[in-house]
């Protein structure tokens, strides 16, 4: 196992028009501690997660480092992270059959159309395949990727940030749109992964604590670009911080299979 953290941010500050949407955040990301992050819309929790993963550059103090290293090469930084995120599919071009859209995760690239994306190998073709059967996508290689349902899509795209063999798998709201029976079929796959010897450390950023997956070690909740609470799941996900955040508690929260359930 990896000695440093994965990720490490230490008093970053990253503003927008001298407002900070993160403000003074330190963090640190150990491999194999899969974590959960909650907060309203608008807390700052993606904003933590582009920081994190280089997609963004603190702009007024502190420092990130990506496993002990400040100065990374974004390019490598990228292909060591898979992307499970609802912003993914509208760049996907419309031609683009999903064997080519998985096994351009190998590159983290959107799409493979020579000469400006890199053309794929037959090992990572073989390699998408693979990940396709695994998923019991098979049946899909071939058909576009903007015409699957919602739920396939979400399939795909964790199969492509497999495709990637990446230390990181971020999930940005992985749900959201998807009616329960999807939900429960994504988050059964995630769940095989998860359970899987030397699987990526996962972070997965949702409104929803019925999503947090038993093998979930960290959960943090954000609250105008702050880290208000950081701590197990057991101490954190109860109806105190559902009502700090959302303003409501329910009524219970039920544990069932290793996940909680709010009834309101």
């Amino acid at each position: 196992m990896l000695s440093n953290p994965l990720v490490e941010l230490q008093e970053v500050v990253w503003q927008v028009d001298n407002r900070p949407i993160i403000d003074r955040v330190s963090w640190k990301l150990m491999p194999g501690e899969h974590t959960a992050i909650l907060g309203n819309n608008g807390s700052g929790k993606t904003s933590l997660i582009r920081l994190a993963t280089g997609f963004l550059r603190q702009n007024a103090g502190g420092t990130v480092r990506w496993q002990g290293e400040e100065q990374v090469e974004l390019r490598d930084l990228r292909r060591s992270i898979g992307w499970v995120t609802a912003t993914l599919p509208p760049q996907v071009p419309l031609r683009e059959r999903v064997l080519e859209f998985v096994a351009s995760g190998r590159h983290a690239e959107v799409g493979l159309r020579p000469p400006i994306r890199t053309e794929q190998t037959p090992s990572e073709t073989e390699e998408a395949s693979r990940l396709l059967e695994e998923f019991g996508c098979s049946h899909l290689a071939a058909r576009r990727f903007a015409r699957l349902s919602q739920g396939e899509q979400q399939h795909i795209m964790l199969a492509r940030a497999l495709m990637a063999l990446p230390l990181l798998i971020i999930l940005d709201e992985p749900c959201s749109g998807l009616d329960p029976g999807a939900r429960e079929t994504f988050l059964r796959a995630l769940h095989d992964v998860l359970e899987r010897p030397g699987c990526p450390t996962m972070v997965m950023i949702t409104h929803h604590i019925e999503e947090i997956l038993p093998a979930t070690k960290r959960v943090l909740v954000m609250e105008h670009g702050k880290i208000v609470r950081d701590g197990l799941p057991d101490e954190i996900l109860t109806a105190d911080t559902l009502r700090q955040i959302y303003g409501a508690a329910p009524a219970k929260i039920e544990l069932q299979s290793g996940r909680r359930w709010p009834i309101w």
